[in-house]
């Protein structure tokens, strides 16, 4: 099964260390996409291009607003270690970096000890219960 989220955070890959992406405009705040989107955008391109699938931290420093559209990522490895690879990606538009993404990359699947903790989901009150903004997000007609 695809997923709105995964088709709108899709990369292609045209070159060595070269991406292109749709950035979507079902996620926008305002006119604007959401920088968490565009985040993983960026960190698709990155677990595409490094050694480790599972990334550990990113940390996004965004440039210039961008627009929904064609966009280009390019994408370099900074390190590659036994355990993490570090790597950095561009998301360029118009021929200008709007977004750049430093990111430590590992795999879950090898690691020793505890992954992760569950923690029982928090009680969310239903729907039509909930303030939702004033100003059209867009991004809320795709996800609850």
């Amino acid at each position: 099964m695809t997923y709105e989220f995964e088709q709108d955070t899709a990369v292609e890959r045209t070159g060595e260390g070269e991406y292109r992406a749709e950035i979507s405009a079902n996620w926008n705040i305002m006119t604007v996409p959401n920088g968490g989107y565009l985040m993983a955008v960026a960190a698709r391109a990155l677990r595409e291009h490094l050694d480790h699938p599972d990334p550990f931290s990113i940390t996004g420093h965004f440039l210039k607003p961008i627009s929904p559209g064609p966009v280009k990522i390019q994408v370099e490895t900074m390190k590659v270690g036994k355990g993490v690879s570090f790597g950095q990606a561009k998301i360029v538009q118009d021929d200008q970096e709007r977004l750049r993404v430093t990111a430590a990359y590992g795999d879950l699947n090898k690691r020793d000890g505890l992954n992760h903790i569950t923690h029982k989901m928090p009680v969310i009150p239903p729907d039509d219960e909930c303030v939702r903004a004033k100003i059209p997000l867009e991004f809320f007609k795709h996800v609850k």
